[in-house]
C-alpha cells in the first residue's frame, strides 16, 4: 500500500513540477544568457554562419508564451538547434594565466535547474569545444597614430530611435537591443568584478521592464537607469534622434537655446507658449544680462 501511495505522490510531484510557470523575468534572463553565450562561443554563430539576430526575434514569442518549464526549454532548444552543430575541437584549450582575462568568465549559470539537462548538455558541448578564433561580432580596432586600438562591434549598433514614437521599437526589437548591450558588457567590459551591483543582477532586474516599457521617453529613461549600473562616468544610454538629443525634460531643462547675434534663440522647446525661433528677452523678470 505504501509503495502505491509513494508512486501516486511521485507522479503528482512530477506533474506539479512540469506545470510550474516560469516568470517572464526568469525566462528573459536565461534567454539572454543562452543567446549571448552561443553568439560568442558557438563555432557557427560566432563567425556569422547564421543570422543570430533573426533567430532571437523568432524565438522570443515562444519564450513569452511558454507556460511551463518544459515549454520554455523547448524554446531554448529551438534556438540552439538553429545555431547548427558545434565544431568539435581537435586541439587543447590554451591556458589562461592573466587574472584580467578570467574575471568575466562565469559559466555557473549553465548548471541552473531552470535549464533542462538536454539544454545544459548542448551548452557544455559549446563551452568545452570553444577555441579562440577570429569572430565576426567583435574585433580589435587597429593601432592608429600611436594610439592603442579598442574593441569594435561591427554588426551591433546599440542605437535605436527612441525619440519619435512613430518608430518606437516593438517588444522583440527592444529585447534584441537590450540583450546585445547586456552581453557586450558581460563579456567585454573589464570592470564587471568591481561594480556596486553585479551585472547579472542588472539583467534579472531590468529584462522584464524592457519587455513591457510602453513609451519612447520611458524607454530612454530605462536605458539610462541600466547604464547607470556600470558606475562609470564614461557610460551613458546612447539613443538616436535627429541630433542625438535626449527627449526634452529628461535630465535637462525642457528647452534648448543657442546664442545667436547677441541673444538667446530657442532651438527646441516643450514649454507651452515658447516656440522654436523665439528670442529669450527675460526670465522671471530678469533680463538676460542680469
Amino acid at each position: 500500500m505504501r509503495k502505491i501511495l509513494f508512486f501516486i505522490l511521485a507522479v503528482l510531484f512530477i506533474n506539479t513540477a512540469e506545470a510550474q510557470v516560469p516568470t517572464l523575468q526568469q525566462k528573459l534572463y536565461y534567454t539572454t544568457r543562452v543567446w549571448g553565450f552561443a553568439k560568442y562561443y558557438h563555432s557557427n554563430v560566432s563567425t556569422c554562419g547564421v543570422n543570430w539576430d533573426s533567430v532571437l526575434l523568432h524565438v522570443l514569442p515562444m519564450v513569452r508564451s511558454a507556460a511551463t518549464d518544459s515549454a520554455f526549454n523547448d524554446a531554448l532548444d529551438t534556438m540552439l538547434v538553429a545555431a547548427g552543430p558545434m565544431a568539435l575541437a581537435t586541439t587543447t584549450m590554451p591556458t589562461i594565466t592573466d587574472a584580467e582575462l578570467k574575471r568575466n568568465l562565469n559559466f555557473n549559470w549553465i548548471s541552473s535547474p531552470a535549464l533542462r539537462v538536454e539544454v545544459q548538455t548542448i551548452l557544455d558541448t559549446i563551452k568545452n569545444n570553444f577555441r579562440p578564433h577570429n569572430e565576426c561580432w567583435v574585433m580589435n580596432n587597429s593601432y592608429t597614430n600611436g594610439y592603442r586600438g579598442w574593441l569594435v562591434f561591427p554588426h551591433d549598433s546599440l542605437e535605436l530611435n527612441t525619440y519619435t514614437t512613430s518608430t518606437y521599437p516593438d517588444d522583440n526589437h527592444r529585447q534584441l537591443m537590450f540583450m546585445k548591450y547586456w552581453n557586450i558588457v558581460n563579456y567585454f567590459y573589464p570592470y564587471n568584478y568591481v561594480l556596486d551591483s553585479p551585472w547579472d543582477t542588472t539583467l534579472m532586474h531590468y529584462a522584464a521592464q524592457v519587455d513591457t516599457v510602453a513609451s519612447a521617453p520611458n524607454l530612454f529613461h530605462l536605458i539610462d537607469l541600466i547604464a547607470s549600473n556600470l558606475c562609470d562616468d564614461h557610460t551613458e544610454g546612447l539613443t538616436w534622434s535627429n541630433n542625438y538629443y535626449a527627449p526634452l525634460g529628461y535630465f535637462q531643462p525642457p528647452i534648448r537655446l543657442s546664442y545667436i547675434q547677441g541673444q538667446y534663440v530657442v532651438l527646441k522647446s516643450s514649454v507651452s507658449g515658447v516656440a522654436v525661433g523665439d528670442a529669450i528677452i527675460s526670465v522671471d523678470g530678469f533680463t538676460i544680462p542680469q
